[in-house]
């Protein structure tokens, strides 16, 4: 379950000793965002949903102290017993219109505002949801099987194979995806 910076999917654990008296931040009592919800959320999302039932929790609002606009989850995951937050993240390297979203560096403020209210991180790109949505699906359950200390949720994945890393790419990387195509290839799979 080590993370190796740079390689989807990105782990990223709290301090050891993090409190979480009131689970800081907030979800906003909206619930749901108003991002739009693109079609690698949607399928992805019955996967979690069928893995993990009523403890997802999509698109969710978390209010920012001093920050105008909320962050919006992509997936919020909370284990009811041992009330666990974990962000899971789809990253895409560019929006539908061709606007550059997510590449290394871009979201460290994002992730290190969730880690030291104690939530974990999950990154993963969009490829690999697209196409290995059950191994996203045992990475999560594996993560939350060795955090809470309840084996019994990483069962369901003992047959299905770990996830394949994919590096994450840099600004000028993702510039060059645009040009290739990259993500309409493996989105017309």
């Amino acid at each position: 379950m080590s993370n190796n910076p740079g390689i989807y999917p990105i782990l990223l654990l709290p301090a050891q000793n993090t409190t979480l008296p009131d689970l800081s931040p907030k979800i906003s009592t909206s619930g749901m965002g108003d991002v739009r919800c693109g079609v690698s959320e949607k399928e992805f999302l019955g996967y979690l949903n069928h893995y993990f039932k009523d403890w997802v929790y999509p698109q969710q609002q978390v209010i920012v102290p001093g920050q105008e606009r909320p962050f919006v989850v992509d997936y919020l995951i909370r284990e009811p017993i041992t009330n666990l937050h974990i962000d899971v993240e789809l990253d895409e390297p560019m929006a539908r219109d061709g606007t550059l979203i997510h590449f290394a560096g871009k979201d460290d403020y994002r992730n290190r505002f969730f880690v030291e209210a104690g939530w974990v991180v999950i990154r993963f790109c969009e490829e690999q949801v697209v196409s290995q949505p059950h191994r996203c699906c045992r990475f999560i359950g594996n993560v939350l099987a060795q955090i809470t200390q309840q084996k019994a949720i990483a069962q369901p994945f003992a047959d299905i194979p770990p996830l394949t890393p994919v590096r994450q790419w840099s600004k000028s990387r993702a510039k060059s995806l645009r040009r290739q195509g990259y993500r309409q290839g493996y989105l017309s799979h």
